[in-house]
């Protein structure tokens, strides 16, 4: 009865991380369906002795943890290079902006220069 509870829940833990953070990557998909697999597993095996019992919740806590922090951390390195790739475009064309304007500046000294020569003349 126990592991079915477990499984179960864990079950319940997989279903939300595929709706919260949509895995992106082959590894991350992976990692859900392993979790899923030990799921299906608990609730369908069922029994046996209380050692086994124990060590098998105790990996699927360890299963479902990676799983979580994986795809909590592929989720924020995909949030912080969207950003950096942001500032990167932001950066670049205030680079470009400035070039313009430079070279603006240039051909305006460079008309005021021929219109002095021309004056002198």
């Amino acid at each position: 009865m126990f592991q079915e509870i477990m499984g179960s829940i864990l079950l319940v833990f997989t279903t939300g991380l595929l709706i919260k953070y949509r895995p992106k990557t082959f590894l991350s998909w992976y990692l859900c369906l392993l979790c899923g697999a030990m799921s299906i597993m608990a609730i369908t095996s069922g029994g046996g002795s209380w050692i086994l019992q124990l060590l098998q919740t105790v990996s699927q806590m360890i299963m479902a943890m990676c799983s979580l922090l994986y795809l909590h951390r592929e989720k924020v390195f995909a949030a912080y290079k969207e950003k950096s790739l942001k500032e990167q475009k932001k950066y670049s064309q205030a680079i470009v902006k400035g070039e313009a304007r430079v070279k603006k500046q240039k051909t305006i000294l460079v008309q005021q220069k021929t219109a002095e020569i021309k004056r002198c003349a």
